[in-house]
C-alpha cells in the first residue's frame, strides 16, 4: 500500500514539475517582472502574456517600449476575460549590479456581465439572426456571459457585413452603444443598423455571347433574377454562365460582370461580359497509368472521345463511371493546356487492386450463427469484368454463387450480372433445395430511381416435409421454373443501415410460364415501401408496408410449398418464429399461402453513442389462396423494445416481440438476435 501511494505522489509530482516547465522560452530568458493588484489571474499567466508580446523583441535587458507594450498587453487580456475598465500601470525599478525589474500594478475594476443586447432600426432580418452574430446575454450569476468590447465590436462589424451580402448594399451597423449600472458589473448593449434599401435583380444583360448558346446562356442567368444583388450573387452568375459555356465546348470560356446600375427602388440590371475562346473538340485520348487495363476498357467508361466537342458535362461523367466501375483507386481526366480549338483529353488512372477476399461473421434467430465468404476477381483480362465468388454458411442454411459482372453492356451505362447459384435451407415443416441460373441487367435511371430486367431459371425441390393430410399432397412438388421480372427500386434514403429520413420503394412483377420452357405457370408480385421520418433530436418514426402476391396461371393449379409465402420471424412479425404465423396443417405445421401483408411502425432513438434503442409494432396475415388478398382475416400482432449498437456491417439487433393474443401452442413472446434493420 506504501509503495502503491508513494508512485501515486511522485506521478503527481512530476505532473505538477510539467505544468511549471510550461513556460515558454520567451518568458524565462525575459529580465526580471513583478505584479501587483493581480487577484484574478496567477503570476504564470500574466508571465505568458507579457512573454506573447514582447519575447521576441526583448534579450537581456527591458526597454520602456518593451516594458509598455507588455502593460498594453495585460490589459487587452483582461479585457477578454470580461474586465473592460483594468488598467495597467508600469515602471523600470533599477537595481543595483541587477538587471532592472519591470513592475506591472494591475487595476482590475470590476468583472462585467454581459446582460441585455438590444437592436434599433431593422426590420428586415428577424432578431434571431441579427443576435446569432453575438454572445448571448445572460442573466445568470452562476453561469455569466462575460462583456468583451472587442467582441461585441467584432459581432456588429460581421453584422454588417452579412446585410452587404443579403442585397443591403447601404447597410451601416454603428458601433454598439454599451451601458452599465451603477457598479458598473452589468452591461446593455445598444446596436444601431440603417438597413437602405433592398438591392434586387431585375434584369441581366449579356454581351458577346456566341449566337448558337445565347439562349442556353440568358436562361442561365434568368434564373437569377429576383434575387438580392451583392457581388456574391454576382459570382454565382458569373460561375453558372462559365459552365454553360463549358458544357458546351467552349472550355476557355470566360464572363465578367460590369458595374451595376441601380435604381432608387434598389432594382438592379447586371451586364456581363462574355468572352468564349474558340469551341474545343478532342483531338485524341492520352491514358496514363494502366498496366493491365484494356484502352478500349478505358474509352468504354468514357462520354468524351475523339471527335467530340468538348463538355465539362461530360468530362464529370466521364470520372464518375471511371470511379464507380470499381477498376481504379483514383481518376483525373482533363484537358491538356493550350488555346487550340482541338486538344488532347488526359485520362490518368491508378488502377485498384485486383483480387478482393472477405469473411463476415453473422447471426440470425431462425439461422443462428453464420459466416459469409467471398471473393473477387476484378478487371477480368484487362476487360473491366468481375468474377465474384460468394456464399454463406450457417446451421439451417447453405448458399453459394458465381458471378460474372460486366459494368456496361455494348457500350451503355447498363450493368449485367450472370450468375449460376445453389441454395439450402430447412424451413419449419420442409427443406428446400434450388440450383439454378440468373442473368440481370440493371440500370440507373436517375440520382434515386433504379430498374432491374432479369431472367431465372430454377430447379426447386423439397425434402423432410412434416406436413400432412390429403389437402396439402399437391403442395409437395419438385418443379423447373424459367420466369423473367422487372424490378424498380426508388430510394431517398440518407443511409442504408441505419436511415433517418427519406424512403424505399421496391416493387418485383416475376412471370413464369411454359412458353419459355417453365414446369411451373405463375404471376408473383411483391411490393415494399417504408417510410423514415425525424419527429425528434436523435428520435426517427420508421413505417413499412410489405407484401406479395402469387397466382398460378395456364395449366398450373396450385404453387408448391418451395414457392409459397411465409409470414413471422426476426424481419416480419416479431412475436413469432420463423414462418409460423399464417394457416397451418393438424400438427401446426405451417403451410404459407398466395398472399400474404405485413404492417410495420417502429420508433427509433439514439441512446448514446452507437447504441440505439425500439419501440415497434408489427401486424400481418397470410392467406392460402390468391381470391383473398383483400380479406383482412388472420392478421397477428406483436408489440416490442429493442436495442440496436449500430457497426460497419449494419446494426446488430436484439428485439424482444409481445403476442398480445396468443392462440393455443403460441408463444407469448419471442427474443430475436440478428444483424440489420427488420426494415
Amino acid at each position: 500500500m506504501k509503495r502503491r501511494f508513494l508512485a501515486v505522489l511522485l506521478g503527481v509530482l512530476a505532473l505538477v514539475s510539467s505544468a511549471c516547465s510550461s513556460l515558454s522560452k520567451e518568458a524565462k530568458e525575459l529580465p526580471p517582472m513583478s505584479f501587483a493588484g493581480d487577484h484574478t489571474f496567477s503570476t504564470l499567466d500574466l508571465r505568458e502574456v507579457v512573454a506573447a508580446e514582447v519575447g521576441e523583441a526583448v534579450k537581456g535587458k527591458w526597454e520602456r517600449s518593451a516594458v509598455d507594450d507588455g502593460a498594453f498587453a495585460i490589459e487587452r487580456f483582461y479585457a477578454k476575460q470580461g474586465f473592460g475598465f483594468a488598467r495597467v500601470a508600469y515602471e523600470l525599478v533599477h537595481v543595483e549590479n541587477k538587471p532592472d525589474r519591470a513592475v506591472f500594478t494591475i487595476e482590475e475594476g470590476p468583472r462585467v456581465a454581459f446582460e441585455d443586447l438590444e437592436f434599433i432600426g431593422a426590420t428586415s432580418i428577424s432578431r434571431k439572426t441579427m443576435e446569432a452574430f453575438f454572445p448571448k446575454p445572460s442573466r445568470s450569476v452562476a453561469h455569466p456571459v462575460w462583456w468583451v468590447e472587442s467582441q461585441i465590436a467584432s459581432a456588429a462589424r460581421d453584422l454588417e457585413d452579412y446585410f452587404y451580402k443579403n442585397g443591403y448594399l447601404d447597410a451601416r451597423v454603428s458601433e454598439p452603444v454599451t451601458s452599465f449600472d451603477a457598479k458598473q458589473r452589468h452591461a446593455r448593449v445598444k446596436v444601431d443598423v440603417v438597413e437602405g434599401v433592398l438591392s434586387r435583380i431585375t434584369k441581366i444583360e449579356l454581351e458577346g455571347a456566341p449566337e448558337d448558346i445565347q439562349a442556353p446562356l440568358q436562361r442561365a442567368a434568368d434564373a437569377f433574377t429576383g434575387r438580392p444583388y451583392s457581388p456574391l450573387v454576382a459570382g454565382a452568375v458569373r460561375s453558372q454562365l462559365e459552365e454553360v459555356l463549358a458544357a458546351r465546348g467552349y472550355a476557355d470560356g470566360k464572363a465578367s460582370a460590369k458595374l451595376p446600375e441601380r435604381g432608387a427602388d434598389g432594382s438592379t440590371t447586371v451586364t456581363f461580359k462574355i468572352e468564349p475562346g474558340p469551341r474545343v473538340r478532342i483531338a485524341s485520348v492520352e491514358i496514363r497509368g494502366v498496366k493491365r487495363t484494356q484502352r478500349d476498357t478505358v474509352l468504354e467508361l468514357l462520354t468524351l472521345n475523339r471527335g467530340d466537342f468538348y463538355s465539362i458535362d461530360k468530362e464529370r461523367e466521364s470520372f464518375r463511371a471511371l470511379y464507380q466501375s470499381g477498376l481504379f483507386s483514383s481518376v483525373r481526366v482533363s484537358l491538356a493546356p493550350g488555346s487550340e480549338e482541338e486538344r488532347v483529353l488526359i485520362v490518368e488512372l491508378n488502377e485498384a487492386n485486383a483480387v478482393e477476399l472477405y469473411v463476415e461473421p453473422g447471426y440470425g434467430s431462425y439461422e443462428r450463427f453464420r459466416v459469409g465468404l467471398g471473393g473477387r476477381l476484378k478487371n477480368l483480362f484487362g476487360t473491366g469484368r468481375s468474377l465474384e465468388i460468394d456464399g454463406s454458411l450457417a446451421e439451417l442454411a447453405q448458399r453459394g454463387r458465381v458471378s460474372l459482372i460486366t459494368p456496361r453492356v455494348f457500350g451503355t451505362d447498363i450493368r449485367s450480372t450472370f450468375s449460376v447459384f445453389s441454395n439450402r435451407r430447412e424451413e419449419p415443416s420442409f427443406t428446400s433445395r434450388e440450383n439454378g441460373l440468373a442473368w440481370n441487367f440493371a440500370r440507373r435511371l436517375s440520382r434515386r430511381l433504379s430498374a432491374t430486367l432479369g431472367y431465372e431459371f430454377r430447379s426447386t425441390s423439397v425434402s423432410n416435409v412434416d406436413v400432412i393430410g390429403p389437402q396439402v399432397q399437391a403442395l409437395i412438388d419438385a418443379v423447373e421454373i424459367s420466369s423473367v421480372a422487372l424490378t424498380p427500386v426508388f430510394d431517398t434514403r440518407d443511409s442504408v443501415f441505419v436511415p433517418s429520413k427519406g424512403g424505399l420503394t421496391k416493387l418485383t412483377f416475376q412471370v413464369a410460364d411454359g412458353t419459355i420452357g417453365s414446369e411451373l405457370d405463375f404471376l408473383r408480385l411483391r411490393f415494399a415501401h417504408s417510410t423514415y421520418l425525424p419527429v425528434w433530436d436523435d428520435g426517427v418514426l420508421a413505417v413499412s408496408w410489405r407484401t406479395g402476391l402469387i397466382v398460378p396461371t395456364h395449366n398450373s393449379d396450385s404453387i408448391p410449398l418451395q414457392e409459397r409465402f411465409f409470414n413471422g420471424g426476426e424481419n416480419t412479425v416479431r412475436s413469432f418464429r420463423e414462418d409460423e404465423l399464417g394457416p397451418t396443417d393438424s400438427q401446426n405445421n405451417p403451410l404459407g399461402g398466395e398472399v400474404y401483408h405485413v404492417f410495420s411502425i417502429e420508433l427509433r432513438q439514439k441512446l448514446t453513442g452507437n447504441l440505439d434503442a425500439g419501440l415497434f409494432f408489427d401486424t400481418g396475415n397470410v392467406q392460402l389462396d390468391h381470391d383473398d388478398y383483400f380479406e383482412s382475416t388472420g392478421f397477428r400482432d406483436a408489440i416490442g423494445v429493442g436495442l440496436r449498437y449500430v457497426l460497419p456491417i449494419g446494426p446488430i439487433r436484439l428485439d424482444l416481440g409481445v403476442n398480445p393474443d396468443p392462440d393455443n401452442g403460441e408463444d407469448r413472446s419471442v427474443l430475436h438476435f440478428t444483424v440489420g434493420m427488420a426494415f
